[in-house]
């Protein structure tokens, strides 16, 4: 009986996974009549999974039928109430929603998707843009003097909702009244949890207006305006703290520094002080001071493994790679180290690691880490095989689909997408500059018999002595050597670019990659592909009008027999589509007026180093004259490293000077730092100085490294 239950589970589950949806309604309801138990819970997964096809097929009238008699057999009560709330919903029967999504807020009033469901049924839902309307707010607001009545007082959801919605007077009210039991209570992850306003900037003025004020009361009479008990010492403390983040946010470093040199003298030994100025430093370009602020903080308390990890990460972004790796280990095995690290499959430490290696030139370290990461979702999707049978003899249906569309999407995750991107960067930088050398080639024929004696020995010590060095190596170091070494660096970028766009079709750096390696295999219809999506994903951006003028400048250049007619056809009609008959540099002139962004004025400057160096150094001094913002400072980065790596010393002089005068914090524009100085991502993460575990997301597309 149990191996026919079994069988029909695993028919009715293929069912589904084909999209034979009516076939596996059928099943499932045979199914669920053989169980004989009705309030097992065997039951209850059967039905529900059953529900959750009948949802696919998409008749909302019949699914909500059968949630309705199904209800008394399913064990998850509030799964049904979401359920029935959510259909209700997209029935267009909103009014009956609206108590399911208040009941179950009395249940749970910190589930934000309770309350963005009450206010999507009652149409308060904000603009595209996160704007709201001016009878929105008032409902909205209403809504929440409401709430605040019959749900608990300490639901932080509840009573810091409205500071997205309020503006101006009304905004700083419901703020302070947010902030300020925080401050009182010391909580450090205060500023994140109204990141959102930061994207407006009259919000913003409120908030600096606001805390500007608290620290001026605090400091002068040593309570928060308006009240008359005297607060307690630590919330002058959270004040400086608060405005430091707050300061940083808006870019204005110096600011932020000075609050938390207050904040360091008011308290020295608050870790957060200095969690908060390695954020700073971060944020500005100053990667290597970052990393020495976190270390401070991390001696200040040796057990806490949180801001282990944090300073190992920022060492490995100051390339500090020798040190990271004895900070990192010290809370593993003391026998185990970095293999310790590997097999707890610690892949933000191997992205970061890899990055470190990428920028110091080790492509062979660089390539075991990145690979390392691939190697951890394959043995992820291993993994899954013992739930196969254990989900259909345990009949957890629901949770088992779910797991095979998980399997599914995995390998478009943004941790392996960074890493193979990476990787195949890391093989067209192997092919350009290439580390094997054939040391059993013959001498050139046009050599005399003298010189080429000479050069035999020569190749034969350098063999001998790249021998001796590989037989002294052992583990990472010689897996890392065979990487470096391969003679076919760009076959061998062909498996991880197959997984790219496969997995990650719609990102501009896949196709970035793609150009990469084909148009240097010669694979001239692939790169036009490469060139055609990217233009497809990103139209004005500056990868675009750099790798067309690239692509048709190379092509132009070839000897009309050195590919088949057929495929000169096909470039030449798809030139036509997309640049007309003009000349490459008039379409370069075209997209440059038309974009006006300091990015894709640096995309023109790489389009025209393509065609003429001359017009590229002449690009390069108008861009000299812009008007830099602090925004620009990862843009800047690029733009040095490009004229350094191509257009010589002088020139990389010349806008390291510049960024050195905008940017005066940043590695990457001191001379004795320039030099494998990292780029450090500006994206915000959750909990950063904070709280929260670093997952050290690299760079964006448009950052990807030449």
């Amino acid at each position: 009986m149990c191996i026919c239950l079994h069988a029909c589970a695993s028919v009715h589950t293929t069912a589904d996974l084909v999209f034979q949806l009516d076939q596996a309604v059928k099943v499932l309801t045979s199914y669920a009549d053989i169980i004989t138990n009705k309030d097992d819970m065997e039951y209850s997964e059967v039905i529900m999974y059953r529900h959750s096809i009948l949802e696919e097929r998409g008749d909302l009238e019949e699914v909500l039928k059968d949630l309705y008699e199904i209800r008394p057999r399913v064990a998850d009560k509030t799964l049904l109430r979401e359920k029935e709330a959510d259909l209700l919903f997209r029935m267009g029967r909103a009014a009956e929603a609206e108590p399911i999504y208040r009941e179950l807020l009395e249940l749970n009033p910190e589930n934000l998707q309770y309350h963005k469901g009450l206010q999507k049924v009652l149409a308060l839902e904000p603009a595209a843009d996160g704007s709201y309307t001016e009878e929105q707010v008032t409902k909205l607001r209403a809504l929440y003097e409401e709430l605040r009545e019959k749900l608990p007082r300490w639901s932080l959801i509840t009573r810091g909702m409205p500071i997205f919605f309020e503006s101006g007077d009304k905004l700083r009210e419901e703020l302070a009244a947010y902030v300020k039991p925080a401050l009182i209570k010391g909580q450090p992850a205060l500023h994140s949890t109204i990141a959102p306003l930061y994207r407006d900037s009259a919000k913003v003025q409120v908030v600096e207006s606001l805390l500007l004020s608290f620290l001026e009361s605090l400091k002068k009479e040593g309570k928060f305006p308006g009240d008359e008990a005297t607060a307690a010492p630590s919330a002058l403390l959270w004040t400086l703290v608060f405005l430091a983040h707050h300061y940083c946010a808006t870019d204005q470093y110096d600011e932020a520094f000075k609050m938390l040199e207050g904040a360091r003298q008011h308290t020295p030994t608050a870790l957060e002080v200095y969690m908060a100025r390695a954020k700073v430093f971060k944020r500005a370009g100053a990667v290597k001071m970052a990393a020495n602020a976190i270390d401070e903080a991390r001696k200040l308390d040796l057990a806490d493994r949180f801001l282990n990890s944090k300073c190992t990460k920022y060492m490995l972004r100051a390339n500090r790679v020798d040190e990271a790796q004895v900070v990192g280990t010290l809370f593993t095995k003391a026998e185990g180290g970095v293999n310790n690290l590997y097999e707890m499959q610690c892949m933000w430490y191997e992205q970061e690691r890899g990055n470190a290696f990428q920028r110091l030139g080790n492509m062979g370290m660089a390539l075991k880490n990145y690979l390392d990461i691939e190697k951890h979702f394959d043995t992820i999707v291993e993994d899954q095989t013992d739930f196969h049978s254990y989900c259909l003899r345990k009949s957890t249906m629901c949770a088992y689909v779910e797991m095979l569309r998980f399997e599914d999407s995995l390998y478009g995750h943004e941790r392996i997408f960074l890493a193979l991107s990476n990787a195949v960067q890391c093989y067209v930088r192997l092919h350009d500059k290439p580390v094997y050398e054939d040391f059993d080639a013959t001498p050139p024929e046009d050599m005399a018999q003298k010189d080429k004696v000479k050069w035999k020995k020569q190749m034969k010590k350098k063999k001998d002595e790249l021998v001796a060095r590989v037989n002294a190596m052992s583990g990472d170091a010689l897996e890392a050597h065979k990487l470096e070494q391969t003679k076919t660096p760009l076959e061998d970028a062909l498996k991880w670019l197959r997984l790219l766009l496969v997995h990650h079709p719609d990102r501009v750096l896949t196709h970035v990659c793609a150009f990469k390696v084909y148009i240097r295999r010669k694979k001239w219809l692939l790169a036009l592909r490469a060139v055609k999506n990217i233009i497809r994903l990103a139209p004005d951006s500056a990868e675009r009008i750099e790798m067309t003028a690239k692509f048709f400048h190379i092509f132009e250049q070839l000897p009309a027999d050195s590919y088949p007619q057929l495929v000169g056809q096909l470039v030449a009609l798809e030139r036509k589509d997309l640049l007309g008959e003009a000349p490459l540099r008039d379409a370069v002139k075209a997209f440059e007026a038309k974009n006006t962004s300091l990015e894709c004025q640096v995309g023109v400057m790489k389009a025209l180093h393509a065609l003429d160096a001359s017009a590229a150094s002449q690009k390069l001094s108008s861009i000299l004259t812009t008007t830099l913002s602090v925004r620009d400072r990862k843009t800047w980065e690029d733009v040095h490293e490009f004229v350094a790596s191509n257009m010589g010393e002088e020139e990389a002089g010349k806008v390291a000077s510049v960024g050195a005068a905008a940017f005066p914090l940043a590695d990457r524009f001191k001379p004795e730092q320039a030099e494998g100085a990292a780029e450090v991502e500006e994206e915000e993460e959750a909990g950063e100085a904070e709280g929260g575990v670093p997952d050290g997301e690299p760079s964006s597309d448009a950052t990807a490294p030449q």
